[in-house]
């Protein structure tokens, strides 16, 4: 706009000009100057014209640019709004991982609290487990031994029973209690009253039990002197001592019994 005021303000200068000066220059001179003007005024149309176009390039790119700078807007905007969603959804995902995060660090404290919990009841289950089978391999163990025994005191039994058979079975009784084989032989068997001396018949007695008694060396056997209540009570006693050593010594006699494996009771009544 400055370039087309400044053509039009030559051109009016000029014009004055000549029309100043026309009474005082040539013809010639005129026609030099009006061939001027006239290249100027092509000049100046030219001018005018190169500058509407200006005019119009420039129009254009300002209608350009605000177009460039509203869809800058706009794409600015929508990135504003996609930011803030953005921003929005990283600060709802954050949360929600760090809500996970919690739950995680509970569960492992959770599940390291159950597998110590596992971990001791396994190994008390365990030992448990051990001791049981350690009691069962007892048990067995005992009621082998118990079979064993009961074996053995049957053999034991069998074994008297058989050697004494012979005896009169008023006089003589076998029985089993508690692991144990009872041999009671009556009084008139084995000795005379207030005698502590075994009669024959009581020595054929103790010398056939000898015999099963040696053949079962894991044995202890047990020999009871008793007398009745009748006279003195320190006599009786006396008599029922003297009477478990007799037979004592008949077993040992008859046997090669060990002496470690008598054990003596005396009963005085």
């Amino acid at each position: 706009m400055n370039l087309k005021r400044s053509i039009y303000f030559f051109s009016m200068i000029l014009f004055v000009f000549f029309l100043s000066s026309s009474c005082v220059v040539s013809k010639k001179k005129y026609e030099e100057l009006e061939t001027k003007k006239k290249n100027l005024d092509k000049k100046v149309r030219k001018l005018k014209k190169e500058n509407k176009g200006k005019d119009k390039e420039i129009s254009n790119l300002n209608s350009s640019i605000n177009n460039i700078r509203e869809e800058y807007n706009d794409i600015k905007n929508l990135l504003s709004e996609s930011n803030a969603q953005k921003s929005s959804e990283i600060d709802k995902l954050s949360s929600e991982i760090s809500n996970m995060d919690e739950k995680l660090v509970e569960a492992i404290k959770n599940y390291k609290k159950e597998k110590s919990q596992l971990e001791k009841e396994k190994k008390s289950q365990s030992l448990l487990a051990e001791e049981l089978k350690t009691k069962e391999q007892k048990i067995i163990k005992l009621e082998k031994m118990i079979n064993e025994n009961k074996e053995k005191v049957n053999f034991l039994k069998d074994a008297i029973s058989e050697a004494l058979m012979a005896f009169d079975s008023s006089h003589l009784h076998v029985h089993q209690k508690n692991g144990k084989v009872y041999i009671s032989l009556d009084e008139q068997l084995l000795f005379k009253f207030g005698s502590s001396k075994v009669g024959k018949k009581g020595k054929k007695a103790l010398k056939k039990l000898s015999t099963v008694l040696e053949k079962n060396e894991n044995i202890d056997i047990t020999i009871e002197g008793h007398t009745d209540n009748v006279g003195d009570v320190n006599a009786n006693w006396d008599l029922s001592v003297a009477r478990a050593t007799s037979i004592v010594k008949i077993l040992q006699k008859n046997s090669s019994i060990e002496p470690k494996r008598f054990k003596m009771n005396f009963i005085s009544y």
